[in-house]
């Protein structure tokens, strides 16, 4: 969850994923000053909320009213459906859909940045580490 009190640091669209991360989407919580709601309710216009995908595709649109009539639960139903759109193929660090040594090259320098990766995590137990690289080899050479 992003609270924007402070929204001194200019963003694009590259930006902002590389500052939330890849395996996560933002809930943003606008705070109390509600910078974003007074900035779009211009003349006694509403707010809208758009969402897009991770590769910022604009994929549902609902004004004021709407977003009101589906609450927290549809709007989330919502973006829970892009997730589970998104075709994750554990291994294809790269996701170019080729698991190769490219991807034991990515995964190698996760380890030693210590950085994570959903993709990275063969054995889902959320570290990325040595036995992600032996089990990604073995699937390569199998």
């Amino acid at each position: 969850m992003q609270n924007l009190d402070d929204v001194g640091t200019p963003f694009d669209c590259e930006g902002w994923s590389n500052f939330c991360g890849g395996e996560s989407y933002d809930i943003v919580d606008d705070g109390n000053d509600y910078f974003f709601f007074d900035l779009f309710a211009l003349d006694d216009y509403w707010h809208s909320i758009a969402i897009l995908d991770h590769n910022m595709v604009f994929r549902y649109y609902c004004e004021c009213n709407e977003c009101l009539a589906l609450g927290y639960e549809g709007l989330a139903e919502i973006v829970d459906g892009l997730v589970i759109e998104i075709d994750i193929t554990l291994g294809d660090v790269n996701h170019d859909s080729i698991i190769n040594i490219q991807d034991v090259i990515l995964i190698i320098n996760l380890v030693l940045s210590n950085e994570y990766q959903n993709p990275a995590d063969l054995n889902s137990d959320d570290i990325v580490d040595v036995l992600d690289i032996v089990q990604l080899v073995n699937i390569i050479l199998n």
